[in-house]
């Protein structure tokens, strides 16, 4: 049974949370930096390098791939998350706290988008929209049009019966919050939440491309959910589970435009097939992370580098395989550059 909330529970209330998460405009310097690109040799993608405190490319070709240089943004940052499609990335400066447009390759900051630290930050799986959870104020800030347009705004969550403990947008704006064991919709034009589904412990959740329909990485059952529409019918289907050797699962993807989904858990990465059939499974000797999904559709990074190599998951040829990626010399930016206002 799908269950729905009375419009009185819950508004968007948009001039009320405006004055808590006020809108931060680009000021006259970040509007004349606009998203830059460049043409240089292949890059699989980027990614935050905790150890290097910044952005970090991946350079080459699955299979063929090696760490390259810090991204100089002209500022320190704390935390990033990077567009599935390698354009941009939400950067979470140091000091102030504030989520910044970084544009990619070039590394420039376009705009800042809102101030403080988000307790989590998601993007859609195209990376026209983002979701920053802010739980102190309980509320979270929606931004569509992203890259070029970016729109925010704020969608009041203090409805929800525990902290969120997995975040996903959808292209359109639509809001997954997993809080205690409980699967809520929201935002995107929705008069009110809904409850989309009971849940023993989510610990990833994702969207497919341009759609409604959303994946679930349950831990707390073992299992990988598939919800088609998840503002309609909100149809439930299992994927795997404990008996098909599915164990804590961390997170969840699909493969760009093919019928696979993939599962990952600490140690390995589950193959599924929409259309049915067991799935496979790929074991790893590193620690998984998660999911990231670099340039390709079906190309993802697994872990950030560490004590382990960093391992990559090629799933867009017919038997999938997982990719070491050369460490490389980092090449830190010359202290007067990285400290650039």
């Amino acid at each position: 049974m799908r269950l729905r909330y009375p419009k009185a529970l819950v508004q968007i209330s948009w001039s009320a949370l405006l004055s808590v998460l006020p809108v931060i405009l680009p000021s006259p310097g970040l509007a004349a930096s606009p998203i830059e690109t460049s043409i240089s040799g292949p890059v699989l993608g980027y990614f935050f390098d905790p150890s290097l405190g910044g952005l970090r490319s991946i350079l080459g070709i699955p299979g063929s791939s090696t760490l390259g240089a810090l991204v100089d943004t002209g500022v320190a940052l704390r935390g990033a998350e990077v567009s599935p499609r390698q354009d941009y990335a939400l950067g979470l400066t140091a000091e102030p706290a504030a989520v910044v447009l970084v544009g990619l390759p070039a590394g420039k900051i376009a705009a800042q988008l809102a101030e403080g630290a988000p307790s989590r930050m998601a993007l859609s799986p195209t990376g026209s929209a983002a979701a920053l959870y802010y739980q102190d104020k309980q509320a979270v800030r929606v931004i569509t049009g992203l890259p070029l347009n970016p729109a925010p705004g704020v969608l009041d969550v203090s409805w929800l019966p525990a902290p969120v403990a997995a975040l996903a947008v959808s292209d359109d704006g639509i809001v997954l919050l997993a809080a205690g064991q409980n699967l809520y919709a929201a935002g995107g034009g929705l008069a009110a939440p809904a409850l989309v589904t009971t849940l023993g412990s989510a610990t990833g959740l994702s969207f497919f491309e341009n759609s409604r329909d959303a994946l679930i990485a349950d831990a707390g059952r073992d299992e990988v959910v598939w919800i088609r529409d998840v503002t309609g019918a909100a149809e439930r289907l299992k994927l795997a589970g404990a008996s098909d050797g599915l164990s804590g699962p961390i997170a969840v993807a699909a493969a760009g435009q093919t019928r696979r989904v993939l599962a990952a858990t600490r140690t390995a990465i589950a193959l599924l097939d929409l259309d049915g059939g067991p799935p496979a499974l790929l074991p790893c000797s590193c620690a998984v992370a998660g999911m990231y999904r670099l340039n390709g559709s079906s190309v993802f990074r697994l872990n950030a580098p560490s004590g382990d190599p960093m391992l990559l998951l090629d799933a867009g040829t017919p038997a999938p395989r997982l990719l070491f990626v050369a460490s490389g010399a980092p090449r830190p930016l010359p202290p007067r550059e990285r400290s650039r206002p």
